[in-house]
């Protein structure tokens, strides 16, 4: 099967003032009425079909980015060919930021579902987070908040067996999904829409 391109959303596209999961993005501290001219700083929309890659492994990605709608896997690939997913990233996530010298990111990223990020020019982040002192603070607790789950996911692997180990993957995106993605959630059958196949 033959995977589509990514490509820009037709206008009008989401205003950052009006955006919908704004309280769980990068932009959640911003004042509103200093989002008109935070937006100055989002490029585009894009839409990524599903198994497309936004950004390889080792490359140097001209954007970071909000997931804005839709489910997407961060994986690094293994010598022998194998894809190790490391982190599922969910509506609200800030995606392809690294600070290291070479701005090489160390993972790839691939839409589970068709999915929609807001794009920001990595060469203007730097001015972006020093014109806005509370967005430092906010990346920091959302990478604080990362790493804490990548701890846990390691001890719990090496505490338990797979099948406990894929009983807690499961626990976490459910209560994920009850918070970053409610139109996907059913209070009546305490049920979520759950794509993943395998």
């Amino acid at each position: 099967m033959k995977i589509k391109p990514i490509r820009i959303r037709k206008q009008p596209q989401t205003e950052c003032g009006k955006c919908p999961i704004r309280e769980l993005a990068l932009f959640q501290g911003v004042p509103l009425e200093n989002l008109e001219w935070t937006q100055k700083y989002r490029d585009q929309q894009f839409i990524v079909p599903p198994k497309a890659v936004l950004y390889q492994e080792g490359s140097r990605p001209e954007y970071a980015y909000t997931l804005f709608n839709g489910w997407m896997a961060m994986h690094r690939t293994s010598k022998s060919g194998k894809r190790h997913i490391h982190k599922f990233a969910l509506p609200g996530d800030f995606i392809g930021f690294q600070t290291d010298s070479t701005g090489m990111v160390s993972h790839s990223t691939s839409a589970i579902t068709e999915s929609i990020v807001c794009a920001f020019p990595r060469d203007r982040l730097m001015d972006l987070l020093e014109s806005q002192p509370m967005l430092p603070l906010r990346l920091v607790s959302m990478e604080s908040r990362d790493m804490n789950l990548c701890q846990h996911h390691q001890l719990f692997g090496r505490s338990k067996g797979a099948h406990e180990s894929i009983a807690f993957l499961l626990l976490e995106l459910f209560y994920r999904i009850r918070l970053q993605m409610r139109h996907h959630y059913d209070p009546v059958t305490n049920s979520i829409v759950f794509p993943l196949t395998q």
